[in-house]
């Protein structure tokens, strides 16, 4: 019942919301921080809001289909993570709210977990940081946290996330993708000024057609 109430605004043109879309910006690696150089697998990155509203996921790597061995779960290599305000330079923990994202078609047990960033409007910019279980934090703008890191240049996972990885000084490196999801719209309260209306038409020309089926079928 609840995905035909949500289909309902779709089907007939009464969507409240915009579609959410994001970008990943990537910008050259300065080498500030006493790591490798761009031309060496680094580079800054960031995600621009570009519509709408919804949430940020960072993803884990999932290397194998067929087994769990092997992938990289991000639960097993980080103590904590969120975003970088870029308006502000705030570091901000996620919400640890998890969710699947993507499951293997040949081991159910073999999925991919995405890990909530945070929700975000259209305008809002974003760096990612992950600290690992060392304590150790890297971010992926410049900061006095950053390290050695690059979004795009480290290939995909079996399930075709594009991937990005962070480096951390004595420690094995983390890699992980980004997804969003549309904001969920809220179907309580008072509906949106000529929402009732338009659905009272569109039952009324529903009962109508009925109407005229029952009247063929006497006839």
């Amino acid at each position: 019942m609840f995905k035909k109430i949500l289909l309902l605004p779709l089907l007939f043109g009464l969507s409240a919301f915009a579609a959410f879309q994001y970008e990943i910006v990537t910008t050259q690696y300065d080498n500030s921080h006493g790591g490798g150089s761009g031309g060496n697998g680094n580079n800054y990155f960031y995600i621009n809001i570009t519509n709408g509203s919804g949430t940020i996921y960072i993803v884990d790597r999932i290397n194998n289909l067929n087994t769990m061995n092997g992938n990289n779960v991000l639960a097993n290599e980080m103590s904590d993570y969120g975003y970088v305000d870029m308006t502000t330079g705030a570091l901000i923990s996620g919400t640890n709210n998890t969710i699947i994202t993507n499951q293997s078609p040949v081991n159910e047990s073999v999925y991919q977990t995405g890990y909530e960033v945070g929700t975000f409007t259209a305008g809002d910019s974003i760096g990612l940081w992950i600290e690992n279980k060392n304590g150790v934090l890297n971010a992926s703008i410049y900061i006095p946290h950053s390290y050695e890191g690059g979004y795009g240049m480290n290939g995909s996972d079996k399930f075709g996330t594009e991937l990005a990885k962070f480096n951390y000084k004595g420690s094995p490196a983390i890699f992980f993708g980004i997804t969003g999801q549309d904001a969920q719209p809220d179907i309580s309260g008072q509906p949106l000024p000529g929402t009732f209306a338009s659905l009272v038409l569109v039952a009324g020309a529903m009962g109508y057609c009925r109407r005229n089926r029952k009247k063929k079928q006497n006839n």
